[in-house]
């Protein structure tokens, strides 16, 4: 999901990617998700769309840590 906010747009990837390591990776959360195959498709796909919107301010499943092209910031 992605909302704007009126400091930008946000991605929440859920538990696509659980952790900045696996974001920063392409590393789906193994064996925490039934299709592992979707998943990783999933994940590439939302890395690629942040790639092309360098902007996009991401939110992932479990962790939030500054890093790479993606700006992840502090959850709740």
């Amino acid at each position: 999901m992605c909302e704007r906010t009126p400091s930008g747009p946000v991605l929440f990837v859920g538990d696509t990617s659980h952790t900045s390591w696996g974001w920063e990776r392409g590393v789906e959360p193994g064996d925490f998700t039934r299709d592992r195959a979707k998943n990783a498709e999933s994940l590439a796909r939302l890395r690629d769309l942040v790639r092309q919107h360098p902007r996009v301010r991401v939110r992932l499943g479990h962790q939030h840590v500054a890093s790479g092209a993606a700006r992840l910031e502090a959850g709740p």
